[in-house]
């Protein structure tokens, strides 16, 4: 089925993503029902879903996970549901010293584009239980990324609450009001994890807060990642 989308998903190429980065991740275009789809794996690397997002406003809703599109060539196991998986989770490298979360496949791919390899999409601002619990098993700081809106907020500080009564080292990259980790350029995502903050504050000896993390290692960045709008200065 997978090879039945094997076409350019032409949307996502003219936002600027590399065609190489989607063919990564295995992402396609089911011409039939005009959608992009998006495969998702469990960490080990098994097919448990598909999504298929929309490229036209009437089109509701904007993702769903495909079932009935398959028919008769089901894959065994194959679960039309999110809230199990983290997405890319079985791509990221055997050894991390941090890892990205964000909220959505386009977020990812982006990071990824510029260099950021150790990064997760939750598919959506709700974290269940089990995506928490895979974060925590991971052992390592967690800096979340999710989209400058009211919602997103929102559940970047529920799943940060969450993930600190775990023990996880977390902090936050805070972005400008309305935008999303794949409005940012190579440098402006670099300057974003490095003023993460720590979800407790740390405070300097001159009492001031550290608005500093770190968490990070020194991370290799490409610079071919073009940017998909002009932002301000």
């Amino acid at each position: 089925m997978l090879y039945a989308w094997g076409y350019e998903p032409t949307e996502w190429i003219n936002a600027g993503l590399d065609v190489d980065v989607l063919s990564e991740h295995e992402i396609g275009f089911d011409a039939l029902n005009q959608r992009i789809t998006v495969p998702i794996r469990d960490r080990h690397g098994h097919l448990v879903a598909v999504s298929g997002r929309a490229i036209h406003e009437e089109q509701k809703p904007r993702y769903k996970f495909y079932k009935r599109e398959f028919k008769d060539y089901l894959p065994p196991g194959y679960r039309a549901a999110r809230g199990s998986f983290l997405w890319r989770q079985h791509m990221l490298p055997d050894k991390i010293d941090s890892l990205i979360v964000v909220e959505g496949f386009k977020g990812a791919m982006w990071l990824v584009q510029n260099g950021f390899h150790n990064v997760v999409a939750t598919m959506g601002k709700g974290v269940t239980q089990i995506q928490e619990g895979l974060l925590a098993s991971m052992r390592v700081p967690i800096v979340i990324m999710f989209d400058a809106d009211e919602a997103g907020r929102n559940g970047a500080e529920s799943l940060g609450i969450n993930l600190y009564r775990s023990g996880v080292s977390v902090s936050y990259a805070y972005l400008d009001d309305g935008l999303s980790p794949d409005d940012l350029t190579c440098g402006q995502i670099t300057t974003a994890l490095a003023e993460a903050l720590p979800h407790l504050r740390r405070k300097k000896a001159d009492g001031k807060l550290d608005a500093t993390s770190p968490i990070l290692p020194e991370t290799k960045t490409r610079t071919h990642g073009r940017r998909r709008k002009q932002l301000p200065v």
